[in-house]
């Protein structure tokens, strides 16, 4: 891990979910006994309503859950749920309104429906990456940390910018490009085009099997729907 990935992740990816360590968990996202329970209480109380749904003209979706459980794992955080039409994996986001972009969330994916949390940022569409020069934020826009890769880009499902300090006054900050793709059942995260290694646990985070349970409840009811 870089230097500047370890003095920045301190800084940004503090993560809505507070992590546990638990027997028979799953590796995926975090959250406490507390939040599982309620979220599970909040699920028995039967389907509450989504928002309205919204797929742009290269079918990248998504929509916004009003379920009190989603509410719940989120934390305070707004859920939000992102797909591609054609294709099975579902990511459920809990993002904040705040100009860190600190978010976590949730791939379901594969065969097996496998549930692994990620640390997230700021929600992009690859496809509009391709000729940007700068990331447009809610205070002013920032750079590319890198030179942008665009081959990640093409297979992605789902592409998340990651907001860096840079220490320079007339930049003071900068946007990492972290892919999210899947390859024969297996989660591919990816960084300006590197491959994060999965025992990276300040991306790749953990959560009770509950929890977990519950992401899929969410999401195959906001399929259904």
């Amino acid at each position: 891990m870089t230097s500047r990935s370890a003095s920045s992740r301190s800084a940004f990816l503090i993560m809505a979910l507070c992590l546990l360590g638990c027997s028979g968990s799953e590796r995926v996202g975090a959250a406490t006994p507390d939040v599982a329970g309620t979220a599970a209480a909040a699920l028995s109380e039967g389907p509450p309503p989504t928002a309205a749904r919204a797929c742009d003209a290269g079918g990248h979706c998504q929509a916004a859950l009003e379920g009190e459980d989603a509410r719940t794992i989120c934390e305070g955080a707004t859920p939000t749920l992102y797909w591609n039409q054609g294709e099975d994996s579902r990511l459920l986001a809990c993002e904040c309104v705040c100009t860190s972009h600190d978010n976590t969330g949730w791939l379901v994916h594969g065969p097996d429906r496998q549930v692994q949390a990620v640390a997230l940022g700021k929600s992009a569409i690859g496809a509009e990456l391709a000729d940007a020069v700068v990331v447009e934020d809610i205070m002013a826009s920032h750079p590319f940390c890198e030179t942008l890769d665009r081959r990640p880009l093409r297979v992605a499902e789902f592409v998340s910018l990651i907001k860096y300090p840079t220490g320079r006054d007339d930049a003071p900050y900068c946007f990492s490009v972290r892919t999210l793709s899947t390859s024969r059942g297996d989660l591919v995260i990816e960084d300006d085009g590197r491959r994060v290694d999965d025992q990276d646990d300040e991306v790749f985070l953990e959560t009770p099997a509950g929890i977990a349970d519950t992401v899929r409840a969410i999401v195959d009811r906001a399929t259904a729907e």
